[in-house]
């Protein structure tokens, strides 16, 4: 009896623990724009559009991590809002990415709020034009406010969003994982663009500085809805533009890789997946 006891008890005490998952969210710098060739799900003609890429942050760290598929899921797409959070991103066939989420999931990581801050129209009118920051600086300034703006009817409070993943994934840690600047901490006096124009130091310590306030609202964010913050503006140092190997892919204007401008390359992908695997 005491053996069948034994048996009984071995047997409902050591069960097979359900799977946990890491599932990366976000928008192109979590997906790895500009590091071709792409996923077959997430190319422009199979599946959704949101290029992910073996050479991203999530994919190195998903593989040092020990999350090998069908345990890693990545989700990441490039162009995505805070609003893609909640609802399908119809642009590029995705659904939405907290729908990706659920209670076995261990880890996740996002990295999102640079489309929100116009950093694309943004850097497309700073290669053309040296006052850029007399066009952009109101709209970028009000729109990282409003990302930083936990009031409950915003929806699009970096805080609520980072309480959104918690809650639909209860059981795992959740990095929000910032942007990495893109000049030296003191610029020259001039940079190329990569398309024939320069850059001018002004320029360089202003786009800098935008940068430096969206990282700081999601880490003031993150800290309001309890998750890790992964501190990535200085992923980069001593590999910005203006350097000799920089982390960054210049801007270009050839129509098939013109998304990848100002992307991190594979060695910046690389650097931002040290970051995430030490934290």
């Amino acid at each position: 009896m005491a053996v069948g006891l034994m048996t009984s008890c071995t047997t409902a005490t050591h069960k097979k623990p359900a799977p946990t998952t890491y599932v990366a969210l976000g928008d192109s710098y979590s997906s790895g724009e500009g590091i071709s060739p792409f996923t077959a799900d997430s190319n422009d003609q199979q599946g959704d559009r949101c290029h992910r890429s073996a050479g991203a942050y999530p994919s190195d760290a998903a593989a040092v991590l020990g999350f090998a598929p069908p345990l890693f899921a990545f989700h990441a797409c490039t162009g995505a809002r805070v609003q893609d959070f909640y609802s399908a991103n119809a642009g590029h066939h995705a659904p939405s990415q907290l729908s990706w989420l659920n209670g076995q999931d261990s880890l996740v990581t996002v990295t999102v709020g640079g489309n929100d801050a116009h950093f694309l129209d943004t850097m497309a009118t700073c290669v053309a034009v040296q006052i850029c920051q007399g066009l952009w600086t109101n709209q970028v300034d009000k729109a990282i406010l409003q990302l930083g703006d936990d009031s409950p009817t915003n929806m699009l409070s970096l805080a609520r969003l980072y309480g959104q993943i918690r809650a639909a994934a209860p059981n795992a840690k959740i990095f929000a994982v910032g942007y990495p600047r893109f000049f030296p901490v003191t610029p020259p006096d001039q940079c190329p663009t990569g398309i024939g124009t320069t850059f001018v130091k002004d320029q360089m310590i202003w786009i800098d500085s935008e940068i430096k306030s969206i990282d700081e609202t999601m880490r003031v964010a993150a800290t309001a809805a309890g998750v890790a913050y992964v501190d990535a503006y200085d992923a980069n140092r001593d590999h910005e533009l203006c350097t000799a190997a920089p982390y960054l892919n210049n801007a270009t204007l050839s129509r098939s890789v013109i998304a990848s401008s100002f992307h991190p390359n594979a060695a910046g992908q690389e650097s931002l997946a040290r970051l995430v695997e030490a934290a």
